[in-house]
C-alpha cells in the first residue's frame, strides 16, 4: 500500500508533534524552575509558584506565630497560602516570642 506523500508528512509531522509536547510536559514537572529569593537578608532558592505559605513550612514555622512582610508589604495570615513568590523577592519574617519574669512588678 502507497500512501500520498501529504499523509505521510502529516502522520509524521502529527508523531514529531506530540513527541515534542509530551517531553515538555515531563520535563515541566522533572525540571521545575528555581527562583532566588530574600528572606530576612539572606538568599535563598525555592520553585517558582511557591507561596509564602509553603516557604513557612519548608521553614518549619507555625504560621499563626509568625507576622510576614513581602516586598514591604505586611501580609495577613489569610494571604500566606494565595501569595506567590517571584524572582528576587523579598521576605522578612518575624516570630513572636513570649517570656518575662512570670511575676507581677511593684511600682
Amino acid at each position: 500500500m502507497v500512501l500520498p506523500l501529504t499523509v505521510l508528512v502529516a502522520y509524521c509531522y502529527h508523531k514529531v508533534i506530540v513527541k515534542l509536547e509530551t517531553y515538555i510536559l515531563f520535563s515541566r514537572l522533572i525540571f521545575k524552575k528555581m527562583i532566588e529569593i530574600k528572606v530576612n537578608g539572606k538568599d535563598r532558592k525555592c520553585e517558582e509558584g511557591t507561596t509564602v505559605m509553603d516557604l513557612l513550612r519548608s521553614l518549619g514555622l507555625d504560621p499563626q506565630q509568625v507576622a510576614v512582610e513581602h516586598n514591604l508589604c505586611i501580609l495577613e495570615k489569610g494571604e500566606y497560602a494565595v501569595r506567590s513568590l517571584h524572582h528576587e523577592d523579598q521576605v522578612e519574617i518575624v516570630h513572636f516570642v513570649g517570656g518575662g519574669c512570670g511575676r507581677q512588678l511593684n511600682d
